[in-house]
């Protein structure tokens, strides 16, 4: 995935026979591209594949955009590096918000990003690759990775609810109605809609929700585009992509308007011409585009994302559990020292799926735990960077007590007196065994182990108090017993 140059045409020869004719079609990549090999600009940056027709429109791209190498997402207390390599493109969304922390060569200037990819215009990257001339089967297949802030995507001038005009492919219709588009909506939160957009044929045509799409972690979006048969479909978070396992198809009958080639793509245009007025920022990375619908092996090593725990964690924990998820089925090893080799790890106890979790002991107050993390998938691709689940333990306990296991329940053993009272182990093993073995539950958890220790001491110094939590506590551990 290292030193990707968009230039080079990587020829599969791979053959399928379709129909009962026997015809052939072999697949082509014409773009595999991901940006290591960016010199500081794109006037000098080899493989760069963005262009644009006029200096304006150049210079609007380059002001919202800008290939960098991690970026400090603090809205979603997330640290954004590459996805494989080490640089993508950041895209800042907002012409009236600049990026904070602010990232130099990005302005808060335009609604647009013009990143127009395969046209080979004037001004912009050195790639003059031209989709009219490489992409000549009447089939066009794109993929890449993405990754959102959740910013307040309801939050537009002109217009409650725009769509993100996500993925534009251009065609030969001279009027531009026939142009299909991957939209998301962008009032759904964290889980928006990603639906087909096409003028001509009367707009949207189905849409599907896609969880966990602005969760700031990278996440995989697929397109593909059958000017022969009139077919679209679309993937999100899929690994290998086939023809039957698409999120999304729609059949045209045959046609796709007035469009019969693609001309050029857009990624990441604008959300329907709308502003945002708030904080609002992507980034892409692994961008590949065939001339046909490629037949595939996984090369990539999974992604993890939501490590946990994270942040403080109460004092007199000694044990807890580390977790995190991966975007495909993995087997995940970690270690308390940065760059041990995947085989030279401790495999997690609970690992094979994607979620991935296992125990570590012997924490001390005070102190802070960086765990790395490498996951190997099922076409035996692995990490070759570290993942950290990193949390710290509280240097001093508001109230001496402990549950089962060095996890505290502070505010139930307050209003008990002891942790060895009943309801404080009921309380204990609900925690147990259906909080902490789920990432909701888990983050619940550690806000709890955060701010309930202050609290159980000013409890435990009302007898009052103790009362009226006790009678608040009651119904809850009547229906957990």
């Amino acid at each position: 995935m290292m030193y990707k140059i968009i230039n080079i045409i990587i020829t599969i020869n791979i053959i399928i026979v379709v129909g009962c004719v026997g015809s052939v079609i072999a697949q082509t990549k014409v773009v595999d591209y991901g940006f290591e090999d960016w010199t500081g600009d794109a006037n000098t940056t080899k493989g760069y594949p963005f262009t644009n027709s006029a200096q304006s429109y150049w210079d609007t791209h380059t002001a919202c955009t800008e290939v960098v190498t991690s970026y400090n997402a603090d809205d979603m207390g997330q640290n954004w590096t590459a996805l494989a390599g080490s640089k993508y493109l950041l895209f800042n969304r907002s012409s009236t918000t600049e990026l904070e922390p602010i990232v130099a060569g990005i302005d808060a200037n335009s609604v647009n990003s013009r990143s127009n990819l395969g046209v080979g215009l004037n001004y912009g990257g050195l790639n003059k690759i031209n989709f009219a001339e490489v992409i000549i089967t009447g089939r066009m297949f794109i993929r890449f990775w993405a990754r959102f802030n959740r910013g307040h995507y309801g939050n537009f001038s002109g217009s409650p609810y725009p769509g993100m005009k996500f993925i534009r492919v251009h065609n030969d219709d001279p009027e531009a109605t026939a142009d299909i588009f991957m939209s998301l909506n962008c009032n759904h939160g964290i889980n928006p809609l990603m639906y087909i957009w096409q003028t001509s044929s009367g707009g949207t045509h189905g849409s599907v929700t896609i969880a966990n799409a602005y969760d700031g972690n990278w996440h995989k979006f697929s397109m593909y585009i059958d000017f022969n048969s009139g077919i679209v479909k679309q993937w999100y978070d899929v690994n290998i992509e086939t023809l039957d396992n698409a999120n999304q198809t729609w059949d045209n009958n045959g046609k796709i308007g007035a469009a019969t080639y693609v001309t050029y793509i857009s990624l990441n245009s604008n959300f329907a011409a709308k502003d945002p007025l708030d904080e609002i920022y992507s980034a892409i990375d692994n961008i590949e585009v065939w001339d046909g619908f490629p037949v595939t092996t996984d090369t990539i090593a999974p992604v993890r994302n939501k490590g946990f725990p994270a942040g403080e964690i109460g004092a007199a924990t000694t044990v807890t559990d580390i977790s995190l998820t991966t975007n495909e089925n993995a087997t995940c090893r970690y270690s308390a020292l940065s760059g041990i080799s995947y085989a030279e790890m401790t495999e997690f106890t609970n690992t094979t799926g994607t979620n991935h979790t296992t125990e570590v002991s012997g924490l001390e107050n005070g102190l802070t735990y960086n765990y790395y993390v490498k996951c190997k998938d099922e076409s035996e691709n692995t990490n070759s960077d570290d993942f950290v689940i990193t949390f710290s333990i509280a240097n001093t306990q508001a109230v001496n007590n402990t549950s089962s296991g060095g996890k505290n329940c502070f505010i139930a053993t307050a209003a008990y007196g002891t942790p060895l009272a009943e309801e404080v182990k009921i309380l204990s093993r609900f925690r147990d065994k259906h909080l902490l073995t789920n990432y909701c539950g888990k983050t619940f958890v550690n806000m709890y182990y955060k701010y309930s220790p202050k609290m159980a001491e000013y409890i435990s110094q009302k007898p009052g108090l103790k009362r009226v939590i006790r009678l608040m506590l009651s119904p809850l551990v009547n229906l957990i017993r």
